[in-house]
């Protein structure tokens, strides 16, 4: 009984030599798994099983027709368009990797298996996966540009600001500035024959913030929204004296003094 017992474990340990020994060295990546996506920077945990290796040696490719066979004991990292990870002989079954400055969502990890002289036994890849910086956080400003007395829609003022995109107004006043990326923003309008306007905006993320602007005609001291002979005698008066008080207008320029520059500024003007 013991005998036969004996005989049978023994049969069945042969059994599973042969199996294994038919099957060969494999590898098998378990993580990563295809469809997954990282940004650049994160850890990413590779994990793998394998049967008849001795070392290990990990790359990654973005190349999609990048190959992943045996190749008579050739290894695939650095070359073949795959790139070393890690080489690490007899550690366990799995290693961190911190991923590349790159946007590909064809990433491949590759695992060789080596055998005692190192020369590549077994290989396991897995499918693509995704690393790529997140998507930026985009929102936008719209509005309408109008003089003084809001009874004209200025057309070709242009917006711009801390940005490196600007437009003009269409011939309604409206502007657009779109894909701004969230954050604080100083907007200003410059329109002939206008004085300047400023504004401070927050842009939120898929939002669009309407910031309307009423523009002041340059020249235009008393405020009527017209530049005529009272706007004249207003700087005439004022002509010298420390831009304060009731001649703080007349300071067209904003330059702290009342002159010539402001006399010049309403002749420009002057009949509008």
């Amino acid at each position: 009984m013991r005998l036969g017992v004996l005989i049978l474990v023994l049969i069945l340990f042969v059994i599973s030599l042969f199996t294994l020994y038919a099957q060969g060295p494999s590898v098998t990546v378990i993580t990563p798994k295809a469809g997954d996506s990282f940004n650049p920077g994160d850890n990413i945990f590779i994990s793998w099983d394998s049967e008849g290796v001795n070392h290990y040696q990990v790359c990654y490719t973005t190349d999609p027709n990048a190959t992943c066979s045996p190749t008579n004991g050739l290894t695939y990292c650095n070359s073949f368009g795959w790139q070393i990870i890690v080489f690490h002989p007899y550690f366990p079954k799995n290693s961190t990797w911190t991923a590349p400055s790159i946007s590909s969502e064809t990433v491949r990890v590759a695992v060789e298996g080596h055998d005692a002289f190192h020369n590549m036994i077994a290989i396991g890849c897995t499918g693509n996966f995704k690393i790529a910086p997140p998507p930026k956080q985009l929102g936008s400003v719209e509005g309408i540009v109008k003089n003084a007395n809001a009874a004209a829609l200025l057309a070709n003022a242009s917006i711009s600001g801390n940005t490196t995109k600007s437009t003009l107004t269409d011939s309604n006043g409206f502007y657009s500035l779109t894909e701004l990326e969230v954050g604080a923003y100083e907007i200003k309008v410059d329109a002939d024959k206008y004085i300047e306007a400023k504004a401070s905006i927050e842009i939120s993320v898929n939002q669009t913030l309407q910031k309307d602007f009423i523009l002041q005609l340059s020249g235009d001291v008393t405020n009527d929204c017209k530049v005529d002979i009272f706007d004249l005698a207003n700087i005439g008066k004022c002509f010298g004296e420390v831009p304060q008080g009731t001649c703080e207008k007349s300071d067209i320029n904003k330059d702290g003094a009342i002159n010539i520059t402001d006399l010049a500024t309403v002749g420009k003007t002057f009949g509008n």
